[in-house]
């Protein structure tokens, strides 16, 4: 029986001004396990195994077959295993990591006929949009662009140096209200407001030369609007901007968690956070968090 074993990233996305092009791994990993077997079966430890389905809904085997049907393949079903340790519904590409992860699979199981990048096109497919899915597949900060044809992506590999704060209020933020509170469209100077600061983050990251990332963090298109949805965590994320930490701060994705990005070796960060959360009087989980420079990886075939 062929057994695969894989590493499957967080991600968080968006990143201020990069609103549905800019994604980044994070070195905090679902760890999916999978053999041949008679018929489909899922165990589930960790974040939502609770909530999480554990038949053929489950989104790691509809990405999975979803590749046998592009390869015009038979399935083979699995027995499938997973660590879940990216909390769900948290901004941090859950979803993102369960389809890359399911296609990852399919991959292995057909013997790799598909590439990174027709992967990454497929995902997108599932997921609808590209941020956290390139994350998840390529590493780094990714840069996702449409051509006439088809999804492309860039990746970065950020400075070694550079960490991300994860603070995952106990809050809840829909995604798909999130996507619908977004306005049709927007005024042409917070456009080019957002044009701007993207450049900025793509420097820092590229650079090493970190002084503009917090600037390039700062966005007019979503935060603001997705953070209004919720009063605690618009209070929560406003107090910690406010209080100026490290390299900058952003919403993770839709929400609700928050990324707070710093160097390796700050002391003082950590334990200010921690104030401000006990202030506001809300249940957080921090993750405080390296950057993963190489996307999802078999780490059993």
């Amino acid at each position: 029986m062929k057994i695969i074993k894989l590493k499957s990233p967080a991600t968080t996305a968006n990143l201020g001004s990069g609103f549905d092009v800019l994604g980044l791994s994070l070195k905090l990993f679902n760890i999916i396990e999978a053999e041949e077997s008679e018929k489909y079966s899922v165990c589930i430890s960790g974040y939502g195994k609770e909530i999480i389905s554990k038949n053929e809904n489950n989104l790691i085997i509809k990405a999975y077959k979803s590749l046998f049907k592009k390869c015009g393949e038979k399935e083979i079903p699995l027995s499938l295993r997973v660590k879940n340790n990216i909390p769900v519904f948290s901004g941090l590409g859950s979803s993102a990591s369960a389809i890359v992860g399911g296609l990852f699979l399919a991959n292995c199981f057909i013997n790799k006929p598909l590439t990174k990048k027709e992967l990454f096109s497929l995902a997108v497919d599932i997921e609808g949009h590209p941020d956290n899915v390139s994350a998840a597949i390529f590493g780094g900060l990714t840069i996702s662009y449409k051509d006439e044809k088809d999804w492309k992506c860039l990746s970065l590999k950020p400075p070694k140096d550079l960490k991300a704060l994860i603070v995952f209020p106990d809050l809840q933020i829909s995604t798909k209200q999130a996507r619908k509170i977004l306005p049709n469209r927007v005024r042409l100077k917070d456009a080019v407001y957002n044009l701007s600061r993207i450049g900025l983050i793509v420097h820092s990251f590229h650079s090493g030369d970190v002084k503009y990332l917090k600037d390039g963090l700062n966005d007019r298109l979503h935060q603001k609007n997705r953070i209004s949805m919720n009063k605690k965590l618009q209070k929560l994320f406003f107090e910690i901007e406010k209080s100026n930490p490290g390299l900058g701060i952003a919403l993770s994705g839709s929400g609700p968690s928050i990324v707070i990005f710093y160097k390796t070796g700050e002391k003082k960060l950590l334990n200010e956070i921690k104030k401000i959360i006990e202030n506001n009087k809300i249940k957080c989980e921090l993750f405080p968090l390296m950057i993963n420079h190489y996307g999802t990886e078999v780490i059993k075939s």
